[in-house]
């Protein structure tokens, strides 16, 4: 399957289940046809993997189209002068609604961007007119060879609750923002390589507080506000298997992240 559309007569909800792991070979486009449709992706556990070849990203999410992906892991992207090796969202368009996605308990790693037209976004590219909420997930060991590592958005991002780390971008390692709106609580940006882990170039940050931002670059996060931890490393372990439906970074013993986070998520 290279693409999913959503046809129905109105408004509802399409549920696709993973039994097992997919290996792409082409593009995952995700659409919705008709309006009020929503598509929910249920990963449990699985991944969709580009296999890090091919130049091929793993999921675009095109115009109007509502998108949740719970327990998936996203990986393998791997995009040459392009933008959003992981996920692509839609948007640009005058008067239309841009691509919407939730992802929760899930893991996006292992996404790659290289050449030099400007690419951005290794895990996520987000479009202006589109919105992007993740919570309770990791992003993880993508690299870009210009913006972005982890994420790169041009429209509005709400963080509750993720761990950005171990990417890598000579402009915004963790996450990076033109012209777009971060919203974040309880969540780690830190432990990126290659630039500062959050740079803001044009757009917003909101931070609603127990954050851990190890460098930054216009973000405004300030160290005890609220709970806010700023300049430190994260000193978490390595990508694995810690029981959760996706592989996550458990905090070493020191880390400053213990006991420092505050979250209504199970």
């Amino acid at each position: 399957i290279t693409a999913f559309h959503a046809v129905a007569a109105g408004p509802c909800v399409f549920t696709i289940q993973l039994g097992a792991d997919i290996l792409v070979t082409g593009e995952k486009t995700l659409s919705n046809l008709v309006p009020g449709v929503n598509l929910v992706i249920e990963g449990a556990g699985h991944a969709v993997d580009a296999q890090g070849t091919g130049n091929r990203r793993v999921f675009r999410v095109q115009l109007d189209t509502y998108v949740t992906m719970n327990q998936i892991t996203v990986k393998g992207g791997n995009l040459n002068n392009a933008d959003g090796a992981g996920i692509f969202l839609d948007g640009e368009v005058s008067g239309s609604a841009g691509a919407h996605l939730t992802l929760t308990n899930s893991t996006v790693t292992g996404n790659t961007l290289t050449g030099t037209n400007n690419v951005s976004g290794a895990g996520f590219l987000v479009q202006p007119n589109a919105t992007l909420t993740v919570r309770n997930s990791t992003i993880s060991g993508n690299s870009s060879a210009q913006f972005g590592g982890g994420i790169t958005t041009r429209g509005p991002v709400t963080l509750d609750s993720v761990t950005i780390t171990g990417n890598s971008a000579p402009d915004g390692s963790g996450y990076s923002s033109f012209q777009g709106e971060l919203t974040i609580r309880n969540s780690i940006i830190a432990g990126n390589t290659g630039s500062p882990d959050c740079r803001n170039a044009f757009g917003t940050v909101t931070d609603q507080g127990h954050n851990l931002v190890q460098s930054q670059d216009g973000c405004g996060f300030v160290n005890g506000a609220n709970g806010t931890i700023v300049g430190q490393a994260p000193d978490l372990g390595p990508l694995a298997n810690n029981g959760g439906p996706t592989q996550t970074h458990l905090p070493n013993a020191g880390s400053p992240a213990i006991d420092a986070g505050d979250t209504t998520l199970t």
